[in-house]
């Protein structure tokens, strides 16, 4: 009798722990793909802006072309 509850305490401790953690990996993994369409949107209006003849434009001899 004292071993199940000592195993019933153990769970309901350890699903009480468990919850917070996978609550806050999916909120993280939602903020991370919410972030990634943002910045998807934004790469596709910049590629759509700029003129295609432009692409190959350097600002400086470092720096790498937009293509």
């Amino acid at each position: 009798m004292m071993k199940n509850i000592i195993i019933l305490i153990t769970i309901v401790l350890f699903s009480s722990v468990t919850t917070p953690l996978f609550a806050q990996e999916n909120s993280f993994i939602k903020d991370y793909l919410e972030r990634l369409e943002n910045s998807r949107n934004y790469l596709i209006l910049v590629a759509e802006t700029m003129p295609e003849d432009t692409y190959d434009f350097r600002a400086s001899p470092e720096s790498m072309t937009f293509a």
